[in-house]
């Protein structure tokens, strides 16, 4: 039987890791294919942000129920909690206080997304007036019972609408906050891709 708590700290060790100045994505091995949820049961933690810890970020918890309504409409077998349906305790112990492996291990967890939202903002701190959305984040996937990360992802860029020619396009929204909307459920099917496969380039664009 594993050492759970040897685990546990490789598994912490990996998910402090960061990667400088580079953006890591797919599968490690090279397979390229996605993570399998078939009658697996996943868990969608609230992201961080940079003022709150991942339990007490709203904006957090909202992206963990974009990334949680993706990942059930193209994995209809798996079981997906977000961060709404979490408990606020575990055997008596606060959930914010628990390690990931422990929240594993309490919720059942086959997998788990961990991860930071980085920037989110609806136009250009230079700009005025004009809007366009930006995203960056960091995730990671948490294969339970191999206690390593399966998946990760470090600082990607999500942009609502999507850059032209690499430069950005003024969004038709004129208000901020539906631009801000739209870039998240943008960033979230970067996350759920991982479990449901690509999506066709024309499917869910820009429909919230």
């Amino acid at each position: 039987m594993w050492n759970r708590r040897a685990a546990g700290a490789a598994v912490a060790l990996a998910l402090a890791a960061t990667c400088q100045g580079c953006f890591l994505s797919g599968l490690f091995g090279g397979t390229g294919s996605r993570i399998d949820l078939h009658r697996k049961r996943l868990v969608v933690l609230p992201f961080a942000t940079p003022n709150r810890p991942r339990f007490e970020s709203a904006v957090g918890a909202r992206f963990s129920k974009e990334v949680a309504e993706l990942v059930r409409d193209g994995c209809p077998s798996a079981t997906v909690l977000e961060a709404e349906e979490l408990p606020e305790e575990i055997d008596g112990n606060p959930i914010a206080e628990l390690s990931v492996m422990e929240l594993a291990d309490g919720l059942k967890a086959d997998y788990l997304v961990v991860g930071e939202i980085l920037v989110l903002r609806g136009k250009d701190p230079k700009s005025f007036k004009v809007l366009h959305g930006t995203m960056v984040l960091s995730a990671r996937v948490v294969d339970v019972a191999k206690a390593e990360i399966a998946w990760k992802t470090e600082r990607r860029t999500y942009h609502y609408p999507e850059l032209l020619g690499g430069e950005p396009l003024p969004a038709t929204e004129q208000d901020e906050t539906d631009v801000i909307k739209k870039v998240m459920r943008e960033a979230a099917w970067g996350v759920a891709e991982v479990f449901r496969g690509p999506r066709d380039p024309d499917e869910g664009k820009y429909i919230r």
